[in-house]
């Protein structure tokens, strides 16, 4: 299986937590466009369809279900170790070392 870029499983995300895909290109601040093709070249990378659409929006189907809740962990990961990154930069968290142990 090909990498396939985060940023296409991100839209994903959004799309599938929101259910609409206007309303999620709103909230990434894309077109409308862009998350659609988003979403097909996700569709067409991973084999498989990922929604369900109709006229109110999109729903997850079962294998994307399924891929949602591996996403969703991943990046909730990702973004917990950025921010952990940051309060360590902060000062927030972490140790300082004085003096030269060598």
């Amino acid at each position: 299986m090909e990498w396939i870029d985060l940023e296409l499983y991100r839209i994903f995300r959004e799309v599938a937590k929101i259910g609409n895909i206007s309303k999620a290109a709103e909230k990434l601040f894309v077109s409308q466009s862009a998350v659609s093709q988003a979403i097909i070249q996700l569709e067409n990378k991973i084999g498989g369809k990922l929604f369900d659409r109709n006229v109110r929006g999109v729903k997850l189907t079962v294998e994307g279900d399924v891929l949602f809740s591996h996403i969703n962990d991943a990046i909730l990961l990702i973004e917990n170790a950025q921010k952990k990154f940051a309060e360590m930069i902060e000062l927030n968290s972490g140790s300082i070392r004085i003096g030269d142990d060598g």
